[in-house]
């Protein structure tokens, strides 16, 4: 069921009588019985973090089967999961203006003395930076914590990826 197996190698095994017309009710009950089991398998927790202390190799050999293929996409599409990808955004996009922001006011007053009145928001932009600061920084810390409760492989794994250093760096 949870293999690219059709309605005809479950009926048959693929053996004698492979050549068999199938009738529609056969295919009707395999395909009932596949999205059964694939909503049972879907409903166990651990499985998506379990793929986290595979090999790389077993990682794609897994992920291309059409379970767990499913189980990935519903896992990525769940509201709380877009939220976090929308509220990343938002703050990410923020940091770089208030960066370039206070840069550029900095270049300015260190070039012109006394134009510091000329930038009021400086002091809340740096606020503002460092509190976004503190947001990643506990985002990351709390990363590595439930990598290392799932497992201490699944730590080393996350922390020598190469988009989890390029985060870490960012911070």
């Amino acid at each position: 069921f949870v293999s690219g197996l059709g309605p005809r190698d479950w009926s048959s095994g693929g053996g004698i009588g492979a050549t068999m017309v199938l009738l529609p009710s056969v295919k009707t009950l395999f395909y009932e019985r596949r999205d059964a089991l694939a909503a049972k398998l879907e409903n166990m927790d651990g499985i998506i973090p379990s793929l986290v202390i595979m090999e790389k190799e077993e990682i794609e050999r897994v992920s291309t089967t059409r379970v767990v293929s499913d189980m990935l996409n519903n896992a990525i599409g769940q509201p709380f999961v877009v939220s976090l990808v929308v509220i990343d955004l938002i703050l990410h996009i923020i940091y770089m203006i208030f960066f370039r922001y206070l840069a550029f006011s900095h270049g300015v007053t260190v070039q012109v003395p006394g134009t510091d009145h000329e930038f009021p928001m400086k002091d809340t932009m740096m606020w503002v930076i460092g509190i976004i600061s503190v947001h990643f920084l506990l985002r990351s810390i709390s990363n590595a914590v439930a990598m290392g409760m799932i497992s201490w492989k699944a730590l080393r794994t996350s922390f020598f990826d190469l988009w989890n250093l390029v985060h870490c760096a960012s911070i």
